[in-house]
């Protein structure tokens, strides 16, 4: 007779999975210890720091719904809802931004590892080398260099919040499909998860024709009258489809495709033709993922056809022929089937030909599975003994581990970020642009200019690359240079602001505050939204005796900044003037966060 557990006690054997997930996450701390000081950088700014959305003075349901869709200008609201919070929360301290990412990435790896597991069980593999097979791949995948873009980045939030409700929608889908009864608290537990993903990445909208293929592989296996057994599912997946796609092709977005695209070194047929190329150097990537392969900038040949160059065919038949082998071998191999549609499946919205960058690494957060697991469950399922795949396992999660330490070392600071970025994509104008823009906001512009100077060379176009030399050689005291850039900055991208504010800034420090007043209402108009402007305007009105003119546009630059503390100070002492101590000391005391220089006020007003 076997042992029994008595009513009120506990499974000892549940307490051993502890073990692998204190395990997995002592490993992620290790590896990615470098990447919670690493800086705000690159889209960053714009989805974090210039945010004006995210920037929510309370936690009404009014400031939560406007954070997190962004006036309907975005389509990832779950994600933005978080980085509102982490801005209440956090202001602009990046190590609470990457604590919430970092806790995204732990729930994903355990994610992978409970249901591979649970697959292998449902296979019918032995209970002992599954549970070990599904911690394994859990390890390697955790240690993956390739996944530090989508962790340290912090913008790249959207893609470790879609991975990780993506995995545990799986995980749920199949405890619901495992059960005869009380099914539907955990198919509800799927749906829930699956639309967390979709609000968290558009990327997740084939989830739902993924679980579908999940249930026919492995649970249905193919049986005679499966596609009848499944129409209701189909029915669902069609609606689901029709229903995404008229929210992400809404006029307000659609619209947006083609100027985007004028934006990009590629037209959307270019892109269409050099995907299929990107999908298979994306298999090269997950296989040897070394330093000097990673980088945040990818430069690749530009295919005009299917037969320009001849090998733009090569790839596509390459591609589809996977695919094809995939399909046909569904039914004696399903996993490894299964794999490859996982694969193609998660990279097929970013692989569409939409204004996006060709190739990026956080796109193989959880793609990077479909080659993982195989070849790990070749090594473990394979052998009598598991001493030899065991020390390799070990070897390459070690050396991933590595990978994984000295890449998130890079993430330090702006400049070694672009630095290598650069170095790696040297035909590629947008990393030297950035690399320029990093040196000079380290006060390192002799630098900086030779690196905005080859940006130039490559892009005469770029804007940005002006307007960053053009800050370069305000600081080394070349003002008539810097104008010119400035100028030159405008005229190539006239709708945006920046270079009439750099514009505005020079005269202003030239005590040519007339001009530098129009400088600063013409970027105002272009980005009213933008508190800097509006700050160095109330300088300007200031100085010219305007104070009506001085209050208002420093109210306006707190209604955008409430955190700044020099516009609060300057309108709290413009109250005292006043004789408003009642409004000074309100503005002091609805402060977000205290600051020393605020007891005067107080004192001068109690």
């Amino acid at each position: 007779m076997g042992k029994t557990i008595s009513p009120g006690r506990s499974d000892p054997k549940k307490w051993l999975d502890l073990i692998p997930a204190l395990a997995l996450v002592a490993v992620a701390v290790l590896v990615y210890e470098p990447s919670f000081n690493s800086p705000f950088s690159f889209d960053d700014l714009n989805a974090v720091v210039n945010n004006r959305y995210i920037r929510i003075p309370d936690l009404s349901p009014p400031s939560l719904i406007r954070a997190a869709f962004q006036d309907f200008k975005h389509n990832r609201p779950l994600t933005n809802l978080t980085l509102a919070l982490n801005f209440y929360f956090n202001q602009l301290d990046p190590f609470g931004y990457h604590l919430v990412n970092f806790f995204f990435f732990i729930l994903t790896g355990l994610g992978i590892w409970l249901s591979l597991r649970n697959l292998l069980l449902r296979l019918g593999h032995d209970p002992g080398r599954a549970r070990l097979l599904g911690f394994l791949t859990a390890l390697v995948w955790t240690v993956h260099p390739l996944n530090v873009q989508a962790v340290t980045y912090i913008v790249q939030r959207h893609s470790s919040m879609a991975g990780a409700f993506s995995i545990w929608s799986l995980y749920f889908f199949h405890l619901a499909l495992s059960r005869n009864k009380n099914r539907a608290p955990f198919f509800f537990g799927c749906a829930l998860l699956t639309i967390c993903a979709l609000l968290s990445k558009e990327s997740a909208v084939t989830l739902p024709a993924l679980l579908l293929a999940y249930k026919i592989y492995f649970f249905d296996r193919f049986k005679p009258g499966w596609l009848r057994a499944n129409w209701k599912w189909f029915v669902l997946l069609l609606v689901f489809g029709l229903a995404a796609a008229g929210f992400a092709l809404r006029p307000g977005m659609a619209s947006q495709v083609e100027p985007d695209f004028s934006k990009r070194l590629f037209t959307s047929a270019q892109k269409f033709y050099t995907e299929p190329k990107i999908l298979v150097w994306y298999w090269t990537m997950i296989l040897f993922p070394i330093p000097q392969r990673l980088a945040l900038e990818h430069q690749f040949q530009i295919f005009d056809s299917l037969f320009q160059p001849p090998a733009a065919l090569f790839f596509f038949l390459l591609n589809a022929g996977v695919i094809l082998l995939a399909l046909i071998r569904a039914r004696k191999q399903p996993a490894l089937a299964f794999a490859v549609l996982w694969y193609y499946g998660l990279l097929l919205v970013e692989a569409l030909p939409l204004p996006i960058d060709l190739a990026n690494e956080h796109r193989l957060y959880l793609a990077s599975l479909s080659l993982i697991a195989p070849f790990l469950a070749y090594l473990v399922l394979n052998s009598k003994r598991l001493s030899a795949p065991l020390i390799l396992i070990s070897l390459i999660a070690a050396g991933f581990a590595f990978f994984t330490w000295q890449r998130n070392q890079v993430w330090q600071s702006p400049q070694a970020l672009w630095r290598d970025a650069s170095a790696k994509a040297p035909r590629l104008s947008r990393p030297w642009s950035n690399y320029c823009y990093a040196l000079a906001s380290a006060d390192q512009c002799n630098r900086a200019i030779k690196f905005c100077g080859l940006t130039i060379a490559l892009d005469p176009a770029s804007a940005l690359a002006h307007n960053n030399l053009g800050i370069c050689l305000f600081q080394n005291g070349r003002t008539e240079l810097a104008e010119e850039n400035f100028l030159k900055a405008a005229e190539l991208a006239p709708s945006e602001s920046l270079a009439f504010f750099n514009l505005g800034y020079l005269e202003s420090l030239r005590k040519n505050d007339a001009q530098a007043m129009k400088w600063y209402l013409e970027a105002i108009s272009r980005d009213p939204y933008d508190a800097q402007p509006h700050y160095n305007l109330a300088l300007t009105y200031g100085r010219l005796g305007r104070k009506e003119d001085y209050q208002r546009e420093l109210i306006e630059t707190l209604k955008l900044r409430p955190e700044w503390v020099e516009p609060r100070l300057r309108l709290a002492q413009a109250y005292l003037e006043n004789g408003q101590c009642p409004q000074a000391l309100s503005l002091i005391q609805s402060a977000p966060a205290n600051d020393p220089r605020f007891e005067q006020i107080l004192k001068l007003c109690r």
